[in-house]
């Protein structure tokens, strides 16, 4: 097997980045990738949005990039002790699902007005060419939900996981967080089950980068054998004093609800949009800090 050159496909320009791009194909052939871009606005202070990119010929040539949103994550933060959790705050996710529609899930803040991050969802009913509103997938918007993915099944439903944090109490001695399976025939509406928890992220490990918390890891999965959702994630165990987290695979606790079912069940989060959001020179100063110290922390070095 013989490779071509790499070549530039995109060049977002001097000073800036783009991270965590991902490619995906539409039934048609058309390629499309998807990245966060960070762009320098002066030389302490970044912007983000997501973006995406399509070639029709097999990716000889691209158009120019789309805009899917602005990215205002400001991180997760142990609501306890105000301790940065590592997250993903970089990351966002695509899926493509049938008739080649397009889902983008992502950490941020403009459902809250910039309190805490959430989880937002964008879709595309025409391939990438444009995009919808976003609105809150994940239920309880009191508490941080972060690190998501999405994945379309084959029916036609969407599902996104997160992790969040109802079940935490006030106690400083652990950090209870609770991962969710969020369904949506739209992905506008959603219903949800959980996967699993409460389990304790303060026994994960702690990355050694300044400002940094505890670290789960922020590459899960979701994907789905026919009407069935197969997450697989992160979980910390209290039994094992020398590898405090295990990897889990959990298709039997996944609600196999088909489209029908979905549209006429009871939905816990109603597509809620961020009306009156306002990108104030204050919280772009904080989504900035969280988007240079969330590339810092992808520095390597030791953990514990």
């Amino acid at each position: 097997m013989t490779w071509q050159p790499p070549r530039a496909i995109y060049d977002p320009g001097v000073f800036n980045q783009t991270i965590s791009n991902a490619l995906v194909v539409l039934p048609n052939g058309t390629l499309v990738t998807m990245f966060l871009e960070l762009d320098a606005t002066s030389a302490t202070t970044f912007t983000a949005h997501i973006a995406v990119i399509r070639s029709s010929d097999n990716g000889t040539t691209w158009s120019a990039p789309v805009k899917v949103a602005d990215a205002a994550t400001v991180g997760t933060r142990d609501p306890d002790n105000g301790m940065a959790i590592r997250d993903a705050s970089l990351i966002p996710e695509i899926a493509v699902g049938p008739g080649g529609k397009l889902y983008v899930v992502w950490q941020d803040s403009r459902f809250s007005n910039g309190v805490r991050d959430a989880v937002a969802a964008a879709h595309s009913d025409d391939g990438g060419l444009t995009w919808s509103t976003p609105v809150r997938a994940n239920a309880d918007a009191s508490v941080a939900a972060f690190s998501p993915m999405v994945h379309a099944r084959g029916d036609g439903v969407i599902g996104v996981t997160y992790y969040d944090f109802r079940p935490n109490t006030t106690s400083t001695a652990t950090l209870l967080t609770d991962y969710w399976l969020a369904r949506s025939a739209d992905a506008v509406t959603w219903q949800e089950g959980q996967i699993a928890g409460p389990f304790d992220l303060n026994l994960a490990p702690v990355v050694a980068t300044p400002g940094s918390g505890d670290f789960l890891g922020d590459y899960q999965g979701l994907g789905s054998t026919g009407n069935l959702f197969e997450p697989l994630f992160t979980q910390t165990n209290a039994g094992n004093a020398t590898n405090h987290t295990d990897i889990f695979a959990a298709p039997a606790v996944s609600v196999t609800a088909g489209v029908a079912a979905l549209r006429t069940g009871a939905a816990i989060s109603t597509g809620t949009t961020a009306e009156g959001f306002v990108m104030t020179a204050q919280l772009q100063q904080r989504v900035s800090d969280n988007l240079q110290q969330a590339m810092r922390r992808r520095l390597p070095g030791p953990g514990k």
